[in-house]
């Protein structure tokens, strides 16, 4: 996400210098950035403008670029100081409250999915993993035998990498799918995608997976904004509910265990994780949201040639 918060950082370089240099970073450009930000036509539908915590996170990205470029000392007198904005500058929102969606409105998610997208939600749904993270797993990450995933370094968001556990149910699901696939398949990524190959091929459309809970007839307030970690939301508030340990539950998701000694001093190894994974309910079968018009079980009948139609 920072290198698309970056992206949309040099489009705004390019509007004040054709070929922008990083002589042009100062503090006056994240004022003039911070407003251009907020203006509607910025933004990809050019509608409504940013919201505030969505401006932070663009403005950090740029900043947390400036900081990092000057600090690493690869271009020894070329970087600018940088001179950021104060936090009191940068907009920000309340946080909101959380609403999660249930087991039966994940399941009614999945179903509402096609192609390889349905693939994607099934294992956001027994995995509770980050979407991004889960578009690079590689068949070979699975081991089927152990029951066991292994999260690289690399495509871990905090970098360190781990295994964890699968759940029996999302195992035996992608057994189905090796059944299915053939050739090179087998051996490639874990989800599918026929997005156009290139720098983008392995990233998930939000807009998709909101389409999917849309159709489902799911409540928009469990999957707006984020439809894909809805399914992340869900996950943990589902077992939480059910009892499952808090701890277990956090190192599944890749959330830290807690500062100080709990963060120090916890063995992962050793949580009752494989317990908290029996929990997760298998996906039931779909059921249908049509609604019969007024008189649609009353047959009509047109007489033509003395047989009725």
């Amino acid at each position: 996400m920072d290198g698309v918060y970056l992206d949309v950082f040099v489009r705004f370089c390019a509007t004040k210098e054709k070929r922008a240099t990083v002589a042009l970073l100062s503090r006056p450009l994240l004022d003039s950035y911070l407003a251009w930000l907020a203006r509607p036509d910025t933004t990809v539908r050019k509608k409504k403008p940013r919201k505030g915590v969505t401006i932070a996170k663009f403005i950090r990205a740029a900043q947390l670029m400036w900081v990092w470029a000057e600090n690493c000392e690869r271009w020894p007198g070329m970087i600018p100081r940088p001179r950021l904005l104060a936090k009191d500058d940068i907009p920000d929102s309340a946080p909101q409250p959380v609403v999660a969606p249930t087991w039966a409105e994940m399941d009614a998610c999945v179903h509402a999915c096609r192609g390889w997208q349905r693939k994607l939600a099934t294992w956001l749904r027994y995995t509770g993993l980050r979407v991004n993270e889960s578009m690079q797993f590689m068949r070979a990450d699975v081991d089927t035998d152990r029951g066991e995933l292994t999260i690289r370094p690399e495509i871990d968001k905090s970098g360190v990498g781990r295994i964890i556990p699968l759940s029996k149910l999302i195992l035996d699901e992608i057994e189905t799918w090796a059944k299915r696939d053939v050739g090179a398949e087998r051996e490639g990524y874990l989800i599918p995608s026929n997005r156009r190959p290139g720098p983008h091929e392995r990233e998930p459309r939000s807009r998709d997976m909101a389409l999917a809970w849309k159709a489902a007839g799911v409540r928009e307030a469990v999957w707006k904004r984020r439809p894909d970690h809805a399914f992340r939301k869900g996950f943990k508030s589902e077992l939480l509910a059910a009892k499952a340990d808090r701890d277990a539950v956090d190192y599944l998701q890749g959330h830290k265990l807690g500062a100080g000694s709990r963060g120090l001093y916890i063995d992962p190894t050793r949580l009752p994780t494989r317990e908290a994974l029996a929990l997760i309910p298998a996906i039931t079968a779909p059921t249908t949201n049509v609604t019969a018009l007024p008189g649609a079980d009353k047959v009509r009948t047109t007489k033509k040639r003395g047989a009725a139609k």
